[in-house]
């Protein structure tokens, strides 16, 4: 199983994805959007985004935090 870990900072959402034991598989980031609005579409569209870069699917994904 894998795990989603997301950073919603002032200028980026940052995430990543990391296996049971921690170790980071693939990271990516995208601009925050400024006065909050979209920032959950932000958030959707970097998970998606971690998906295709690591091959996995949803099911692969035990948790987001």
């Amino acid at each position: 199983m894998y795990y989603v870990g997301i950073d919603i900072g002032g200028t980026t959402v940052k995430g990543m994805i990391a296996d049971e034991k921690g170790n980071i598989v693939c990271e990516n980031y995208v601009d925050t959007v400024k006065g909050g609005e979209g920032l959950t579409e932000n958030v959707v569209n970097l998970v998606d985004i971690l998906l295709k870069q690591s091959g996995f699917k949803k099911a692969d994904i035990a948790g987001i935090g």
